[in-house]
């Protein structure tokens, strides 16, 4: 009896993983770039990105996030950056 179930499971997952590569080795698994990506694609793409990032360190940040930080980083915003951003929203409006 169990030996029947587990060659029932060994034989359950033989099947599976020669599904999976006939899928892919007969040609109908979409490769082009403007095909539907693959069934569950993003899941898996998302379970693989998230857990390599969870075993990454996560340092604490370097400067706390108090007032006087924020303040001098708006400063620097306006300063260095918001002439450039504020370029890119008028050429956007211009375009439309």
């Amino acid at each position: 009896m169990f030996k029947g179930l587990i060659l029932g499971i060994l034989l359950g997952m033989l099947l599976l993983a020669g599904g999976v590569y006939f899928y892919f080795s007969s040609g109908h698994a979409p490769v082009a770039t403007s095909a539907a990506p693959i069934p569950f694609e993003k899941t898996f793409a998302r379970i693989g990105l998230h857990a390599y990032l969870d075993k990454l360190p996560h340092p604490q940040p370097q400067v706390p996030a108090d007032e006087a930080n924020l303040i001098s980083g708006a400063k620097v915003y306006k300063e260095q950056c918001a002439v450039a951003t504020d370029f890119q929203v008028s050429l956007r409006e211009r375009s439309r």
